[in-house]
């Protein structure tokens, strides 16, 4: 059975770099909101309340960068040109374009 061809104007590559980049950026939100929180609490001299609750708010916040991030990069990656860069000329080289009648001139 074969598979029919990918129609999308967008390579596997792209969507290999757009998924691994949101997945860090999703990563790094995380991990900042992760500390963060503990720097908060040990400003504060608590265990736990500020982290719980950046953590907590880190994951929407995340979720809506990644997915604009990827909309967006997919939008620009998946960007063709207007024009065709290769124009096809049907004309012949040594063709001469028509002007008019021909006319004979008998010497």
């Amino acid at each position: 059975m074969r598979r029919p061809k990918q129609t999308s104007g967008i390579s596997s590559l792209a969507i290999i770099v757009i998924s691994a980049l949101t997945g860090f950026i999703a990563l790094a939100i995380a991990f900042s909101a992760l500390s963060l929180g503990l720097w908060i609490d040990g400003l504060v001299g608590q265990r736990g309340p500020a982290t719980v609750c950046l953590v907590v708010a880190s994951v929407p916040l995340s979720l809506f960068i990644m997915i604009r991030l990827a909309l967006f990069l997919i939008k620009r990656f998946s960007h063709k040109p207007r024009g065709s860069t290769y124009a096809v000329d049907d004309t012949i080289e040594d063709e001469v374009p028509f002007t008019g009648p021909l006319e004979h001139k008998e010497e």
